[in-house]
């Protein structure tokens, strides 16, 4: 899935980013702050854009490659045959979080610690 490598890289590029711990409290905090200043339409490209960024930072950082899921049709970050990662779902889950203000195991409270913890 080179395209979504390539999308990543341009939402990287045009942010300014890296693919570190630094820019993912970027995006963390991007995401607190400012969530609630978009309508349903943005917020939307915006977890398709960091979800690209995310997955990109893990695929960077600890391995693996861009696939489709085969059970739920979605979009993951395959570390190996047993181990996905779903970054759009975490993007979901964390912008959830903090619209709601009651982060919880799982609606994780920091992109930051999604990211460490693997």
């Amino acid at each position: 899935m080179k395209e979504l490598d390539a999308l990543a890289e341009k939402v990287k590029s045009q942010l300014n980013l890296d693919y570190d711990e630094k820019s993912v409290k970027f995006i963390e905090d991007f995401i607190e702050r400012q969530w609630n200043n978009f309508n349903s339409e943005q917020r939307n490209g915006i977890v398709n854009s960091i979800g690209l960024f995310v997955g990109q930072c893990i695929i960077k950082n600890y391995g693996g490659h861009w696939q489709v899921d085969k059970d739920t049709q979605a979009v993951c970050v395959a570390i190996d045959d047993k181990n996905k990662i779903f970054p759009f779902s975490a993007i979901i889950a964390l912008s959830t979080a903090f619209f709601l203000s009651k982060p919880t195991e799982c609606n994780p409270d920091s992109l930051l610690r999604f990211i460490t913890c693997l």
